[in-house]
């Protein structure tokens, strides 16, 4: 979005001499905080179309970049603005309780407790943060940050390799099918020889060749 507004601004400059030729003057859907809005342009033969405007990202107002991103949405708006601070309010208070409820199980050795117990310690945890300020919060960030850092490697080691293993599956099963279907035999290309056989593999299959064909044609062949 901002960088459409830059867009239209460089466009009313090169062709008609002014930055603000396509500034859009009215106040309806603006983003609180927002820089220069600018209309989109229609077509000549286009009239009567409610179209968003866009926006260029003020600087200033860099906390609420979300809203300006949201609010290009013309007549809709203020509705996702609603939805998305209720859908971040949930996410906050269910992370917050997921790990009071963690602090709690710690401070009484794995029993439960009650509940007051665990609304204390997420106060607790809310005026700890909120008394850090925002090098507190810096500081937090980066000790997450480096903490996930071991996580990471497997996680990228299981998508990789668990992937080409979910792969190998699905041609191991494509071939079992397509023996059954043109041979009638679905272990038509069974590989018979333990060469290179994974330990604790199950049916091994052989990836056909193209068939050479002689001079008689003798080679069926399966057209679709």
């Amino acid at each position: 979005m901002h960088r459409r507004a830059t867009l239209l601004s460089d466009i009313g400059f090169h062709f008609h001499q002014d930055a603000d030729f396509y500034l859009h003057t009215s106040s309806d859907f603006r983003p609180a905080g927002a820089g220069k809005c600018y209309s989109v342009p229609d077509r000549e033969y286009v009239t009567g179309i409610k179209m968003s405007q866009v926006y260029a990202f003020s600087w200033k107002d860099d906390s609420g970049y979300w809203f300006d991103l949201i609010n290009q949405y013309h007549g809709m708006g203020p509705f996702l603005v609603v939805v998305s601070i209720i859908a971040t309010v949930l996410y906050f208070v269910t992370s917050s309780d997921s790990g009071s409820l963690v602090a709690d199980l710690i401070a009484n050795n794995g029993k439960e407790s009650h509940v007051g117990q665990r609304v204390f310690w997420g106060i607790t945890e809310g005026a700890k943060l909120r008394a850090g300020g925002q090098e507190g919060r810096t500081i937090r960030n980066m000790f997450l940050y480096t903490l996930s850092v071991p996580f990471v490697y497997p996680i990228l080691w299981f998508g990789t390799y668990g992937g080409a293993a979910i792969r190998i599956y699905h041609r191991a099963t494509f071939l079992s099918d397509m023996g059954f279907q043109l041979r009638q035999d679905a272990d038509f290309y069974l590989h018979t020889s333990n060469d290179f056989r994974p330990a604790g593999a199950d049916k091994c299959y052989s990836m056909p060749d193209r068939p050479n064909y002689d001079a008689a044609g003798s080679t069926s062949r399966t057209l679709k």
